[in-house]
């Protein structure tokens, strides 16, 4: 193993280690900005963990495409099992239908 090869696995390291971290303080910011009501910063702090949960798939080696797959494969597992009456089975129903909508 090269140098080069040694120091592009740590950067890939240090970078998966980074969107880790975003990912808990993009949460923690979601549940502060509800505790505050603060719509705009839980807007921003919902965007910031899809963002961050892609790119570490994709430093994984996840497709975003696969990712979407797998996304829509739980949606519907889940819808197929959940209550109509569980009051967030009609959300994950329009969820389903805007991601297949919009699937490249």
């Amino acid at each position: 193993m090269t140098y080069q090869d040694k120091v592009s696995i740590a950067r890939n390291i240090h970078i998966i280690e980074e969107l880790k971290a975003e990912l808990v303080d993009s949460t923690a910011g979601v549940l502060k900005a509800l505790a505050k009501d603060d719509q705009s910063n839980v807007i921003d702090s919902l965007t910031r963990t899809i963002i961050s949960t892609y790119l570490l798939a994709k430093k994984l080696g996840i497709d975003f495409s696969r990712l979407d797959s797998q996304v829509i494969g739980k949606l519907k597992r889940t819808i197929k099992y959940t209550a109509k009456d569980e009051g967030i089975k009609d959300e994950m129903e329009m969820l389903l239908d805007y991601l297949a909508d919009n699937q490249g």
